[in-house]
């Protein structure tokens, strides 16, 4: 027993003389943040911005003062259509699998399989069934590798704010030629784009591990389309009900709803130049659901799933994909978008059918808010 405390005290020093420059980063984000927290607390940073703004006012009352424009039907015939659709898929399945055979279940996979070797409990790599067949998820990487991409994503988006503040400086540009919406998106974009390379990098080369079996392949892919697609229209009805408990909860504990702010950032379409809107556009609609899904579905749920199983693992990925939204007006109906997304992956054993189902979800949200015209 002794012998073992010792080997992991070793273990953690050993983990930090190496990763010391991880481990001053942390520190050094949690330093910034703080005092960003102080001075806004503080009221130093009144500034009111155009997101500010919108946050005055009620989402409700910013989309009925909004024209029934020709595009806003058509999204809307859309929704409702997926909608009736989705609950017939989810009769027919009901009904397949209570009334016309018993539902075959594999055998669990969230058993764990022993090893005596260095005493360790769990093995990486646990089996699923993908299409009738045996099919390995695979993680090498542990919670400290999580925790490190966190803290490259966040060290560099503070780097990249500061160096926009210092190019503002020295090139003296007017206040009113700057976007802050469309800055803190890029900033936000590229630091995505940095922790994401990051990731596979720790991946395929700290663990040899090839992106294919990561869940970015290409193997039946037309498959796992049809998986997202489907599973977007079996969501939406739990989506609508979901939204429906959050209002009323809203009212019982009286609370003020607010929406996500990128949906403030851009409701004003105005405050874009076309380049930039298309930018957007394609971040929050296909480039950030990418993002999202390799690290929280492709990298942090098969993580948590090695430490914790199936079930725990999904539920915790889902409740920390919710959290990072810092919104209650959706907490209830992403969480449950996050289990239905990594019991996609866990079913699948890729990362196509929650990447395609995510892309969805943000490009219907995109349409409906660009299709309401302000009065």
């Amino acid at each position: 027993m002794l012998r073992k405390l010792l080997a992991k005290f070793k273990n953690f020093f050993y983990t930090v003389r190496k990763d010391i420059i991880y481990i001053v980063l942390m520190f050094f984000i949690i330093f910034v943040f703080g005092i960003n927290y102080y001075h806004l607390q503080k009221g130093e940073a009144e500034k009111k911005t155009v997101i500010e703004e919108y946050k005055g006012e009620d989402l409700k009352d910013l989309l009925r003062s909004s024209d029934v424009s020709k595009g806003l039907k058509i999204v809307g015939f859309i929704i409702v259509f997926a909608t009736v659709t989705g609950i017939i898929m989810i009769f027919n399945t009901v009904y397949r699998l209570f009334f016309i055979r018993k539902l075959k279940l594999p055998p669990p996979i969230d058993q764990i399989e022993r090893s005596d070797n260095y005493g360790e409990e769990r093995k990486p790599s646990q089996l699923v069934t993908v299409c009738g067949k045996p099919h390995e998820i695979h993680c090498f990487w542990n919670l400290w590798d999580v925790a490190k991409v966190i803290i490259v994503f966040f060290t560099s988006y503070i780097f990249l704010n500061f160096l926009q503040e210092i190019v503002i400086t020295v090139f003296k540009i007017p206040e009113k030629n700057i976007n802050a919406s469309f800055l803190l998106i890029l900033d936000m974009l590229f630091a995505e784009v940095i922790a994401i390379f990051f990731l596979l990098k720790t991946v395929n080369v700290k663990y040899n591990h090839s992106i294919s079996e990561f869940g970015l392949n290409t193997s039946n892919l037309l498959h796992h389309f049809y998986i997202g697609i489907k599973s977007y229209f079996m969501f939406l009805p739990f989506y609508f009900l979901l939204n429906y408990i959050t209002l009323e909860l809203s009212k019982a504990l009286n609370i003020e709803l607010k929406a996500q702010e990128v949906l403030y950032m851009l409701s004003d379409k105005s405050e874009f130049t076309e380049m930039q809107l298309k930018l957007v556009i394609i971040f929050v609609t296909v480039l950030g659901p990418i993002f999202e899904e390799i690290f929280f579905r492709g990298f942090l749920y098969r993580c948590l799933r090695n430490y914790f199983g199936v079930f725990w693992g999904i539920l915790a990925s889902a409740l920390l994909f919710s959290l990072i939204h810092h919104n209650f007006m959706a907490f209830l109906p992403i969480v449950t978008l996050g289990v239905v997304l990594g019991y996609l992956v866990e079913k699948t054993g890729s990362l196509v059918p929650s990447i395609v189902m995510h892309i969805i979800v943000n490009s219907i949200s995109v349409a409906v808010l660009f299709s309401m015209p302000k009065s």
